[in-house]
């Protein structure tokens, strides 16, 4: 027996930045199903007063908790061109963002598989609902390798309420999401470590901004490698 437990509407475009979202859970919350809608508007003004108002980004996401221990994910996105860098070849949807199983193993390790957001610097784990500004860094846009289908561990542990570590370690194909022109260059090895001295922040760990407004004083520290 499934029952509706949240529902929320928002007036997309006249915020920025919205989420919609619905949540269906089994009647012990054992089990749930959430479907959500993301949407970003930019509204642009340049120097020779011409203007402009776009649908920047929406995504819909679908998550699937099966069980204590297995979850499923799945995004697609419908945004402008210049938001990513799709693949040269692909014979699947470039559409599809995430697509990704977590299992967790207890409360400190868990396993991830399928296409996802490829953990390395800190600015390419933002979600663009956390971005502090309008759009992310020229460095991130250039540079950045966002998603990539194969394997990743995470291993979490809070050692008390002032300090905090995560460690990422993932092995994927490392020719970018979607690709299937084959494995050119091999794989990519990637792991990163990242250091709370202060404790976890309040909610998502990669928000740009204080959107929490934290009451003490935070620091997130971060060291990764790939080859």
């Amino acid at each position: 027996m499934y029952r509706i437990t949240s529902f929320v509407i928002l007036l997309f475009f006249l915020v920025p930045k919205s989420e919609a979202q619905i949540i269906l859970n089994t009647k012990d919350s054992t089990q749930q199903v959430s479907f959500g809608l993301l949407m970003n508007t930019r509204y642009s003004l340049d120097d020779d007063n011409f203007q402009n108002l776009e649908l920047n980004r929406f995504r819909i996401r679908v998550r699937a908790k099966v069980s204590e221990k297995l979850e499923f994910f799945t995004q697609l996105f419908f945004d402008l061109p210049g938001n990513f860098n799709p693949p040269l070849e692909s014979s699947t949807s470039r559409m599809l963002f995430d697509a990704l199983v977590n299992y967790n193993l207890n409360d400190s390790w868990k396993i991830t598989a399928g296409q996802f957001n490829v953990n390395g610097a800190y600015e390419f784990m933002s979600l663009v609902h956390e971005l502090e500004f309008v759009d992310r860094s020229i460095l991130r846009r250039t540079y950045g390798y966002g998603r990539d289908r194969g394997v990743m561990l995470t291993y979490s542990k809070n050692f008390d309420e002032s300090q905090s570590l995560k460690w990422y370690a993932s092995i994927t194909s490392g020719e970018n999401w979607n690709y299937s022109g084959g494995n050119i260059g091999g794989f990519m090895y990637l792991t990163r470590l990242e250091y709370y001295p202060f404790g976890a922040f309040k909610g998502s760990q990669t928000q740009e901004g204080d959107w929490q407004r934290h009451e003490s004083f935070k620091m997130a520290m971060g060291v990764g490698y790939s080859l």
